[in-house]
């Protein structure tokens, strides 16, 4: 008697993922501007500079906030200027050691407990007590009052007791070079000093800030309503928050870096995602590399709907399945993009070979 047994060869089924050529996005250098959220005071020298003969006179605040804080010639005259950054000719105020705005309206600066300050400037390294902007008693943030070219971020207490922070690596500026300088205050926490975005001090705070509410000086100290420690250099923007929030500093450098310190480039895909042909339940995943202006903004689609989540340089998939079939794309802009536009999916180009599962067969 002959025996047989059923048997059934084990091939799981293949999976096709078509990749699309990525997209990189149309890029338009159009106006950028920073976040509106808790922005106190924005001066660009771009933006609202009014001079007469003797220089300016008035530099108005693009903030928008209801309580306008327009700097106004207090002492001596600053001049408008231009400045060679990484990146281009900038427009600059200068300021030759002589001269301060003062803010024509600065209640609201002596309500705030958190705050955090943005100047992209230069100064004459070769001075000391040399300010970019500052109220005293209160804070000031500008140049050591003892090593020239060195950052101090000072502030006093209500108390009295002034804390000054002068890191010493990283914070000693090259002569009329420009930098981005952050200095953010937490109110019985910590203020912190970051150059061209990159942390160089921190400093325990004793008690909260003691304002003495006499004027804010732009281009020197206001000191209890004199003008001291005149500023030799240039600010191109200044922007003050009432706030101490990572996402913002994050988004206000990157705007301020992308307009001064970034050569724009757009997108360029070098390395365009492949075809995929994998066996159910094994990982699958995508890759596109690119060139351009950092930092790059990636969205995966998926037969041209957005896929959650998917916004890295790859996209993977842990274990293919019947559902995961599909057509698949990747949209890539950059910080200086207009706009997000998803190419429309094609038929895919490449066909799926995919190897049918064996019938059932008697074996002796």
């Amino acid at each position: 008697m002959n025996r047989y047994k059923i048997t059934r060869s084990l091939r799981l089924p293949k999976i096709c993922l078509f990749a699309l050529l990525a997209l990189a996005n149309f890029t338009v250098f159009g106006q950028i501007a920073p976040s509106s959220t808790n922005l106190l005071l924005w001066l660009a020298a771009d933006k609202a500079v009014d001079t007469n003969t003797n220089g300016v006179y008035e530099w108005d605040d693009q903030s928008g906030s209801p309580n306008p804080h327009d700097a106004l010639s207090f002492v001596g005259n600053a001049q408008v200027g231009q400045v060679t950054f990484s990146n281009g000719v900038h427009a600059v105020v200068s300021f030759n050691g002589t001269a301060m705005l003062n803010l024509e309206s600065f209640a609201d600066f002596f309500a705030m407990t958190n705050y955090t300050v943005y100047v992209v400037g230069d100064v004459d390294n070769t001075v000391v007590s040399s300010d970019w902007i500052g109220s005293w008693p209160g804070f000031v943030v500008g140049i050591s009052d003892s090593i020239p070219g060195r950052i101090k971020f000072g502030t006093q207490n209500t108390a009295g007791l002034y804390q000054d922070l002068e890191p010493g690596s990283g914070a000693d500026l090259a002569n009329r070079v420009p930098y981005l300088i952050t200095a953010s205050f937490v109110n019985n926490g910590v203020k912190s000093l970051y150059v061209d975005g990159a942390l160089v001090g921190t400093q325990v705070l004793s008690g909260s800030i003691g304002w003495a509410g006499v004027g804010v000086g732009i281009g020197a100290l206001n000191f209890s309503g004199s003008a001291a420690q005149y500023l030799v250099g240039d600010i191109a923007e200044i922007l003050v928050y009432s706030s101490v929030d990572p996402a913002q500093r994050a988004a206000v450098e990157l705007y301020l870096n992308a307009k001064y310190f970034l050569t724009p480039g757009p997108v360029t895909i070098t390395a365009q995602p492949q075809n995929l042909q994998v066996t159910e339940h094994t990982p699958a995943s995508f890759q596109v590399a690119v060139d351009g202006t950092a930092p790059f903004t990636y969205q995966w689609y998926k037969n041209g709907s957005p896929i959650q989540g998917a916004n890295a340089s790859s996209y993977s998939i842990a274990s293919a399945a019947p559902g995961d079939a599909a057509t698949y794309s990747v949209a890539v802009s950059n910080i200086l993009a207009a706009s997000v536009i998803p190419r429309t999916a094609p038929t895919p180009f490449l066909p799926c070979l995919s190897q049918p599962i064996p019938p059932w067969s008697l074996q002796p």
